[in-house]
C-alpha cells in the first residue's frame, strides 16, 4: 500500500498578532520571528473593513470585510510565493540551425 502525504496547507502557517487598538500584523510563522521576511502585511480597522497594506510579495493596499478574508488571502499568496519558488522545468536544447 503507498502512502499519500499532503503538503502543508499555507493557511496553518499564518497567524495574526494585534499590534494596539484596531491595528494587526499578519505573519508567516515558517519564517523566523527575527527575520524581516516573516511579515506578510499590516492591518488597520477602518469603519466596518479592515484595510490591508502588503509588505511581502509586491506592495499593495487593498480592503477585506473580515480577518478570516485576510487569512485566506495570506495562505493564498504564500501558497503562490511557494509554487515560484521550484526549480524551473529545464528546456531540451537543440544545436542552432547554422551548426547543423
Amino acid at each position: 500500500m503507498e502512502v499519500v502525504t499532503m503538503p502543508p496547507d499555507p493557511a496553518d502557517r499564518i497567524r495574526i498578532h494585534p499590534l494596539g487598538e484596531g491595528a494587526w500584523r499578519v505573519c508567516d510563522t515558517s519564517v523566523s520571528p527575527n527575520d524581516a521576511e516573516s511579515v506578510l502585511a499590516y492591518v488597520e480597522r477602518k469603519g466596518e473593513r479592515y484595510r490591508v497594506t502588503w509588505v511581502r510579495g509586491g506592495r499593495s493596499a487593498v480592503s477585506f470585510e473580515s480577518l478570516d478574508d485576510i487569512l485566506r488571502a495570506a495562505a493564498a499568496r504564500v501558497n503562490a510565493e511557494t509554487s515560484r519558488r521550484r526549480k524551473p522545468v529545464t528546456i531540451a536544447h537543440r544545436p542552432p540551425l547554422a551548426a547543423i
